[in-house]
């Protein structure tokens, strides 16, 4: 059990990390705490989960795919800056859809060989060559993410990852989950089909923002997996740099917004329900009435 000593322990420690985040504000940006890069290749999903509009259940947005070389010109922008963290070549979608997958895997191992590039499916179009293929072309880790209700298609899942997680140990992962908790309790920033958007904005800090960079089909980026509607548009990947987008006016001013609890000035943000999580630690703890006497 953890006890109220540990739980405020941790709520001083995260405080003192978002003060060091404000000190940072004015100092050219937050390009070095960049950990993850999701990018959308297709717009589709086949499973149904009742959490997610991205389900053929409530899909509204056109079936697209991102052009070969808007997925090359992110790589690239990535390239440029050295960056050797998480590549996610997914967001929102079913990335086994896209039959440009394999390739896109090799070519971002080719030019971000630090970086480690994982994809997360729900498995319905996975088989032993595709499986192989995907490490073959460079992918670090592959997540099964089992959300599915007919067993037998749960059954073959469990199946192939039993025979092959030894020979891939801990790049391999599998979970069945109908709904998995907090993905099912999480509204997405109001996508969530059955929790919709917040009646009022919570005051939390997030930090996302700081750490996320998102990508479209067509290039855009946001800076929230959760902003299934791009209603956080930076900017797109045609007109600036990686570093440009990341370090602009426009995210810096999100940020600000949010180290001082105001999710009301962006449209995703002002919906969302995410607490602002981070390293195990609560942004929005009783600490934040301190915040004043730091600025």
């Amino acid at each position: 059990m953890i006890s109220e000593d540990f739980v405020c322990r941790k709520n001083f420690e995260a405080f003192i990390k978002q003060r060091k985040l404000y000190e940072r504000l004015n100092n050219g940006g937050f390009l070095d705490l960049l950990t993850t890069v999701h990018i959308e290749t297709r717009t589709r999903c086949n499973s149904l989960c009742s959490f997610c509009a991205a389900s053929p259940r409530f899909e509204s947005r056109s079936d697209r795919y991102m052009p070969k070389e808007t997925y090359r010109k992110i790589i690239d922008s990535l390239a440029e800056i050295k960056y050797r963290k998480r590549v996610s070549p997914y967001c929102n979608n079913e990335p086994l859809l896209d039959e440009n997958i394999y390739s896109y895997i090799a070519y971002t191992r080719e030019k971000l060989p630090g970086a480690t590039i994982e994809l997360k499916t729900n498995g319905t179009m996975l088989d032993e060559k595709k499986l192989k293929q995907l490490f073959d072309n460079g992918l670090d880790k592959l997540f099964i993410n089992d959300y599915q209700v007919a067993s037998h298609i749960s059954e073959r899942l469990q199946d192939l990852y039993l025979e092959y997680r030894d020979l891939y140990k801990s790049k391999f992962s599998y979970s069945r989950s109908l709904y998995s908790g907090q993905e099912g309790k999480m509204n997405r920033a109001g996508s969530n089909p059955f929790q919709g958007s917040l009646s009022k904005p919570k005051n939390y800090f997030c930090y996302r923002p700081f750490e996320m960079a998102v990508f479209t089909v067509d290039g855009r980026m946001s800076c929230c997996s959760n902003d299934f509607y791009l209603e956080n548009n930076i900017g797109s990947i045609h007109n600036a740099s990686l570093k440009e987008l990341f370090t602009g006016e426009r995210i810096q001013s999100l940020r600000k917004h949010l180290l001082g609890y105001d999710r009301t000035a962006f449209d995703a943000c002002k919906k969302c329900d995410y607490a602002g999580l981070a390293i195990g630690y609560d942004y929005s703890c009783p600490f934040k009435f301190l915040l004043p006497f730091y600025l």
